[in-house]
């Protein structure tokens, strides 16, 4: 696959949960191996994560964020917001959610879809100038939780899946991830809910 950057961070895209104040960087995915971030449409992707009802995703802090570096033919970077979804052609891809557990989806909204557009576009125009620019391309997601009822803050555990570009099916990204296992605080930092 021919890439503008030296460094990067394709085959999936990497997941920071961020649980409280706490950023987790949780790897990758086998099913986003073959994602080409500049030229395959990542801004039409779904994505769901998995939790337990005691905990939910705050409003507008699950975010796709995009960032590239070159040497000498400048950076970008995108912020782009993962707005609620019910996108039930990929939610049919997903068994039931198992008890006491609910699945949230998410997909760019469209001002957003076209600024990762943008920024790929950039990307592309680099490429077929320029060539290798040096740099890094990460793309990653974020998200961040409060709390909304008790529940085994030692025992909870999230995944979240992904849907491919060229298809609606949602694939796993991360499968049954412990909170407590993965952030510099465990799941009992998260932060309650704000009730206004």
């Amino acid at each position: 696959m021919s890439v503008i950057f030296k460094k990067i961070v394709v085959g999936a895209l990497a997941i920071v949960l961020l649980a409280g104040c706490s950023g987790l960087n949780l790897g990758t995915a086998v099913a986003l191996r073959n994602l080409d971030p500049i030229a395959d449409d990542i801004a039409s992707m779904t994505f769901a994560i998995d939790l337990p009802l005691s905990l939910r995703p705050v409003e507008r802090q699950t975010l796709l964020v995009m960032d590239a570096t070159t040497r000498g033919y400048g950076e970008r970077h995108i912020r782009a917001v993962l707005v609620r979804n019910e996108d039930f052609s990929a939610a049919a891809s997903l068994s039931p959610p198992a008890a006491n557990r609910t699945y949230y989806l998410f997909a760019l909204d469209q001002e957003d879809q076209e600024a990762v557009r943008e920024f790929q576009q950039w990307a592309r125009d680099l490429k077929d100038s320029v060539g290798d620019v040096g740099g890094e391309l990460t793309i990653n997601v974020q998200s961040r939780f409060c709390r909304v009822g008790p529940g085994n803050t030692g025992q909870e555990t999230v995944s979240v899946y992904v849907s491919a570009p060229d298809s609606p099916r949602l694939n796993p990204l991360l499968n049954n991830v412990s909170i407590s296992q993965i952030g510099k605080r465990g799941s009992d930092s998260i932060p309650p809910c704000s009730t206004g």
